[in-house]
């Protein structure tokens, strides 16, 4: 496995883990003192140079902090400052932030784009009629 793919699977796990998740205290909670550790250990694993991590508690940062290095030839280590090319990681957050919509807006993935978004278009009408929020995800407009 890739380490770029590899890094897209650990995002994808640590972004459903804590969104899954339905039971919340009042207040934000600090994350586990060891939350750097268990990043770093991820990292070895994966065999991933570095990341940046946020944890986001009901609007709240409780954690920021980048971990491993940006820059390996340079010895530059990631802050919760470095930019990263996301590239087709897009992809998994997109789907995410769909899935979130459609529990909070009680839609479904079978639901028609043009009954969210009337002015929707695609070349074909049949196509536009026909189109669902799982067809924008699965890339099979035609």
């Amino acid at each position: 496995m890739s380490a770029i793919r590899a890094t897209q699977l650990f995002a994808g796990l640590v972004l459903l883990t804590t969104t899954a998740c339905s039971a919340t205290p009042d207040k934000p909670t600090a994350p586990p003192q060891n939350t750097t550790a268990v990043i770093e250990q991820a990292l070895t694993e994966f065999y991933t140079p570095g990341m940046g991590v946020g944890i986001i508690h009901q609007g709240d940062a409780v954690y920021l902090n980048g971990v491993g290095q940006r820059n390996l030839a340079n010895n530059l280590p990631v802050t919760e400052s470095t930019y990263f090319r996301l590239a087709s990681t897009s992809k998994a957050f997109t789907a995410a932030a769909l899935a979130m919509a459609i529990d909070e807006f009680s839609l479904s993935w079978q639901t028609k784009v043009t009954d969210i978004l009337p002015a929707f278009q695609m070349q074909d009408p049949w196509v536009t009629r026909e189109f669902t929020l799982l067809d924008l995800l699965t890339h099979r407009s035609g």
